[in-house]
């Protein structure tokens, strides 16, 4: 989880500085279970969370990769998105952010 925020700006910085006008998360919310068995409801074989009826919202079985945690709060990569979408001038471009917590996932 420490290593995100360097990821997330080394991915981010080096596509606007090559040139790419737009970068892509793809999980807005967080679909894999952390669960090998396949038991816990809500949650298929393949550890997928596929079943309406039976939400996963507990952060401890989710893997984490999500802007939006279950519990509604943003996580790390979604607040630092949004500071460099909205041309903040906090907007991070070194690899460390002092205001954000390293704990990325929970």
């Amino acid at each position: 989880p420490h290593k995100i925020p360097a990821l997330m700006h080394n991915v981010v910085n080096s596509a606007l500085n090559f040139g790419a006008r737009y970068v892509m998360f793809w999980e807005t919310y967080c679909n894999e279970c952390d669960n090998n068995t396949g038991s816990l409801l809500g949650c298929n074989a393949n550890n997928r969370c596929e079943n309406a009826l039976h939400p996963v919202d507990d952060a401890a079985n989710l893997r984490g990769f999500w802007l939006v945690k279950p519990d509604g709060t943003f996580s790390y990569p979604r607040n630092f998105l949004a500071r460099k979408i909205s041309g903040a001038p906090g907007a991070p471009l070194a690899e460390s952010d002092e205001d954000e917590e390293m704990d990325v996932y929970n």
